[in-house]
């Protein structure tokens, strides 16, 4: 589900994250099928394509458009072509994520998630009616890597945010 990414780069990563799982389940080293296989690649390749050249603007927007000449064209392309070894995906499936996302607020609608320590909260309010405060746009915002979605979430003001100590220890 792309819905909740806000941006076409974001929608990428997904798509990404699920060819890496997906291509390491189908590969023929693993007793996957070599069509099913050359497919799955093929259909990342179009994808892929689509993004670095900036041909459409929004995956989920363009989910229905007709991409088969180029998915046929990566298909004959990929059934040439040598099957590259399981370690080689799955060392790209390893690729580190950055748990943490330092951004510039795009909008108003981001809130942040530290309400009873929220550093611009009403300090006048007892804690159980403490509300969240949002994160003006042009702000500098930081979230939080959410590993089942693969999204950033938990979005705090840069005020608000408590460096975690791996960060401090240089970890």
């Amino acid at each position: 589900d792309l819905s909740p990414c806000p941006n076409i780069g974001d929608e990428f990563k997904l798509i990404k994250k699920a060819f890496n799982k997906k291509i390491l389940v189908c590969h023929p080293d693993k007793g996957g099928d070599a069509v099913t296989f050359r497919q799955v690649r093929s259909s990342f390749e179009v994808l892929r394509e689509l993004f670095e050249k900036h041909k459409v603007v929004s995956f989920a927007s363009t989910a229905s458009e007709y991409t088969q000449a180029s998915f046929l064209s990566a298909d004959r392309k990929f059934a040439s072509q040598k099957t590259p070894s399981y370690s080689y995906f799955a060392e790209a499936a390893e690729e580190p994520v950055p748990s943490y996302r330092v951004e510039i607020a795009k909008s108003k609608r981001s809130k942040c998630d530290k309400k009873k320590y929220c550093k611009r909260g009403d300090k006048n309010l007892p804690d159980n009616e403490q509300t969240e405060t949002g994160i003006e746009m042009g702000e500098i915002r930081i979230g939080s890597l959410d590993e089942q979605a693969g999204t950033y979430s938990r979005w705090v003001h840069l005020a608000c945010w408590r460096v975690p100590s791996k960060i401090w220890l240089g970890l």
